[in-house]
């Protein structure tokens, strides 16, 4: 008994990139609709490409982020450096580098090196949930 395989159809096919081959078996061409944003980059957003001190505000004015509304302050962003220097004192010693203490010495609100405590506090359970598994 003889099996007799009929062949497949063929689909059209495009170019692929390996970025463009998603883990389902997906493949996209390679011009898709995020390619705007290379074209975006290369452009006015070339000026984002290398990091600078300070805030880098989007509106390209170093004071206020949005220019319809100057009024609007939001605090520097805080560097992933100092938050984990915040994290390491808390847990060496939380009686000495509590809370508080640690806001004066950062000059940071309360509110703000608690949210950051905590938050590495999560980032840290995540980090050994992941590599005990």
């Amino acid at each position: 008994m003889s099996i007799r395989l009929t062949p497949r159809p063929r689909l059209p096919s495009f170019q692929v990139c390996p970025q463009h081959t998603f883990s389902r078996g997906i493949r996209l061409p390679k011009k898709s609709v995020g390619d705007d944003v290379n074209v975006w980059l290369k452009g006015p957003g070339s000026v984002y490409e290398y990091p600078i001190n300070g805030p880098n505000w989007l509106s390209g004015n170093r004071t206020f982020p949005f220019p319809m509304n100057p009024s609007f302050k939001p605090p520097a962003p805080i560097s992933d450096k100092t938050k984990s220097e915040l994290y390491a004192l808390y847990m060496r010693d939380p009686a000495k580098n509590s809370v508080r203490a640690l806001s004066e010495l950062y000059g940071i609100s309360l509110k703000r090196v608690d949210a950051i405590l905590r938050l590495k506090g999560m980032e840290q359970s995540w980090v050994k949930e992941v590599c005990s598994s």
